[in-house]
């Protein structure tokens, strides 16, 4: 019943949605995608229904429905700078990069993956950074920016090696710290 359904039960949904979603079950997928949407209006203030437009156009992007996953991420977005949620509108961005690379439109992969590398005050970092670099030279790349594709996996490298660099010298700290006082 309505009463019974809080934000708790949207959560558990959207939870579901994504076990389904990489599971590849299209039916129950589909199914608490559903559930969810009944619910997402009693909740439209809150970052979880950010979380169900992007879950919604993940699904649509799934079965090529491009256009119909753009809408649900551009609601998504509204619903994410109306209420101030910025980590939920730059997940959505980047929902949004995927969707016009799972359609071919290569110049707004581009686009948006620049903004979202662009912009410092997205945060984005390490693993992060990353993966949008790696996109960013394979949209670079299905353009005919070969270059521009070159560099940017010199310097997802070059990132790559010193994250691994930092992340080794940190074990080796953490391994001398616990054989010096284990002794």
């Amino acid at each position: 019943t309505p009463e019974d359904e809080t934000e708790n039960l949207l959560w558990a949904y959207l939870n579901m949605f994504d076990v389904y979603f990489y599971e590849n079950d299209a039916d129950n997928a589909q199914h608490t995608l559903d559930k969810a949407e009944k619910m997402i209006q009693r909740f439209h203030g809150s970052n979880l229904a950010a979380v169900f437009y992007k879950n919604k156009a993940k699904f649509l992007n799934a079965k090529g429905e491009y256009q119909n996953a753009l809408a649900s991420i551009e609601t998504g977005m509204r619903v994410a700078q109306e209420h101030n949620f910025h980590w939920d509108f730059v997940s959505l961005k980047y929902e949004k990069a995927l969707i016009y690379k799972m359609s071919g439109r290569w110049s707004e992969t581009k686009k948006e993956l620049e903004e979202l590398l662009q912009n410092t005050a997205n945060g984005i970092t390490g693993k992060s950074r990353l993966a949008l670099m790696n996109e960013l030279s394979e949209a670079e790349f299905q353009l005919g920016n070969y270059r521009n594709a070159y560099d940017l996996m010199k310097e997802h490298k070059g990132l790559s090696d010193s994250m691994n660099s930092r992340n080794y010298k940190e074990q080796v700290a953490d391994v001398g710290t616990r054989c010096g006082t284990a002794g």
